[in-house]
């Protein structure tokens, strides 16, 4: 009995996650764990709701799910949408930042969400969710509540990974799906402009050492023409053309002008996409499209991702 999950895609750590979920809601440590919960859940109907029931609940529910994938901030790791009951979402975009294990925790909570919608005909109405998406204001609802001890319980070596955010969308409110509020484009900012300051410092440090390398060798190589021409000062001779074989060397070893034009290109996108969004927070909250900011944000992980690439292959090629 209970809740399967079922995904018929190719996202390794998907596949794992997925594994990891089914077992663990296969286990009665799952459900006495749940059991365990001494006081009612927040946002749970009725309010003294035991957290017994719950797990009663969810032992009995003979359910499977089928996983699908979207994109979105990479913040929200999925959502349950009551339009498709039979469905819980992944976010692709939160994969890369998180293990397995976190993404499998999460995927239970979505589970939870499933079961409560499941209940909804219940006499009297059984409910245990949550309103506000965000961890920090929820922490004592069932869906939360179990996303933490299953990873505290389970997967202790990662308990103090921050728990991912899963949107809860309901038919009534599916115009307001992703909708985007103030922290976030507040945060996006702060962002962006740390970045961008962070990536001018490492810019002018790059062309200071670019330019002074490239000038010095110009020096050195004019000296020793000079002194060749002249048939003078053979030890100065030696010495300057010495000179240049070691800056080039150097130069080959940091890269500072290639890193240099990376870093410089790099500032021109990232000021862009903060000139896009200041433009399109001009027009209201109320009016950003979700996947306009959306786009904008996952352009932003881009390109400092691409950066943080191209630096690591530079330097492996240099070692």
């Amino acid at each position: 009995m209970s809740i399967k999950i079922n995904y018929s895609g190719s996202i390794a750590k998907l596949t794992d996650a997925i594994q990891q979920a089914n077992m663990i809601m296969g286990n009665d440590d799952f459900y006495n764990l749940i059991a365990s919960k001494s006081t009612p859940f927040d946002d749970s109907s009725p309010k003294d709701l035991s957290p017994r029931i719950v797990s009663d609940k969810f032992r009995l529910l003979n359910l499977t799910l089928t996983l699908d994938t979207y994109e979105t901030n990479s913040s929200i790791g999925g959502k349950f949408w009551t339009k498709y009951p039979g469905k819980i979402f992944a976010n692709t975009n939160a994969l890369p930042l998180r293990s397995a294990s976190a993404i499998a925790a999460m995927l239970i909570h979505e589970c939870v969400h499933a079961l409560s919608y499941s209940l909804k005909n219940e006499v009297p109405t059984i409910r245990f969710s949550h309103d506000d998406q965000r961890p920090k204001y929820n922490q004592d609802t069932a869906p939360y509540w179990i996303q933490r001890k299953v990873l505290e319980v389970f997967n202790p070596e990662i308990a103090e990974q921050d728990t991912l955010e899963v949107e809860l969308v309901t038919n009534s409110d599916a115009s307001e799906f992703n909708k985007i509020n103030p922290e976030q484009i507040e945060e996006f900012r702060r962002s962006l402009k740390e970045y961008i300051r962070s990536y001018k410092e490492k810019r002018l440090r790059n062309k200071l050492g670019a330019v002074s390398i490239h000038l010095t060798t110009v020096a050195c190589s004019v000296g020793t023409t000079i002194l060749v021409g002249m048939k003078e000062l053979p030890g100065w001779q030696i010495t300057l053309s010495s000179s240049v074989i070691a800056l080039t060397a150097i130069d080959k070893f940091f890269d500072y002008k290639i890193l240099w034009v990376e870093y410089n290109g790099c500032i021109t996108t990232l000021k862009t996409i903060e000139t896009k969004l200041n433009f399109i927070v001009s027009a209201g909250l109320e009016n950003i499209q979700p996947e306009v900011f959306n786009e904008l944000f996952n352009k932003f992980e881009r390109t400092v991702e691409n950066l943080k690439d191209t630096y690591l292959n530079t330097r492996k090629a240099n070692d």
